[in-house]
């Protein structure tokens, strides 16, 4: 039973790409895009969170509290980042969430 999440752009009110949105995420960073691989892993990280029903605040708050918490620089960059990348989805996007249930017929 997966779940699944969509972001919508506040600016033109469709679905977007999560391609699209990595490289405007590098963009807006100032940092190179990857072909392969969502920058820093933002697509799992935030993604799950987002497809599980967190909001933008709630996945906020626990970079707050457990990452940047933590004593090592290496964590707390990450994390740093990651809330930058929040905030740029928060500010750009809505977030919608669903769960698929029961069996595909194709």
């Amino acid at each position: 039973m997966p779940a699944c999440f969509q972001l919508t752009s506040i600016h033109t009110g469709k679905p977007t790409n999560f391609i699209d949105i990595d490289d405007e995420i590098c963009l807006a960073l100032s940092v190179p895009t990857n072909p392969d691989l969502y920058y820093l892993g933002w697509y799992d990280f935030i993604g799950l969170r987002l497809a599980t029903g967190k909001s933008f605040t709630d996945i906020k708050d626990h970079l707050s509290e457990l990452w940047l918490a933590d004593d090592n620089p290496i964590t707390s960059e990450w994390a740093m980042q990651m809330l930058r990348i929040v905030d740029y989805l928060s500010t750009n996007y809505t977030a919608s969430n669903w769960t698929e249930i029961g069996r595909s017929n194709g």
